[in-house]
């Protein structure tokens, strides 16, 4: 692949993240991100209960710094930054965040919800922004990083932008 198709690659993933809208997406799609969120959601609240993990928490209280978003099952607010680690952590706890992500009716294997869901849940909350803009976002952002796992996976880059 040449500068100028490298570019051309760059340039499609680009503007589809910064493009997309819910109202772009196919009703398939959006039922796969609600139930990826409610099965991290899950994973979140399951991560809650594990012990070592209120340590991390009570970390983070104790540095009293802004409170702009949620740990999500401790109801504890922190910086936006904080939370989202903490939700990240809380998901992956048991290591059962969803292992899939569906381009183009290809399912790929990614193991990133784990990070993106809980983060573009606390990102959300600090934004305020609504939950078709949260399944936007999301799907933007699982598409582009599952694009780089194909990309890795297949030795060569993606053929479906």
């Amino acid at each position: 692949m040449d500068d100028f198709q490298k570019t051309k690659v760059v340039k499609a993933l680009e503007e589809n993240i910064l493009n997309l809208r819910f109202k772009d997406l196919d009703p398939d799609t959006v039922e796969n991100a609600k139930k990826r969120i409610l099965d991290v959601i899950g994973d979140i609240l399951g991560g809650a209960g594990a012990s070592d993990n209120a340590v991390l928490v009570n970390l983070f209280k104790s540095w009293r710094g802004r409170q702009e978003a949620t740990m999500l099952g401790y109801g504890i607010r922190a910086s936006v930054s904080n939370a989202a680690f903490v939700n990240s952590v809380l998901c992956n706890s048991f290591d059962s965040a969803p292992l899939v992500v569906v381009i183009d009716k290809k399912r790929i294997a990614s193991h990133t919800s784990g990070a993106t869901i809980p983060t573009a849940i606390t990102v959300g909350e600090w934004r305020h922004i609504t939950g078709k803009e949260l399944i936007a976002a999301l799907v933007a952002a699982e598409d582009f990083v599952a694009r780089l796992h194909s990309i890795n996976s297949r030795g060569g880059p993606a053929t479906t932008l």
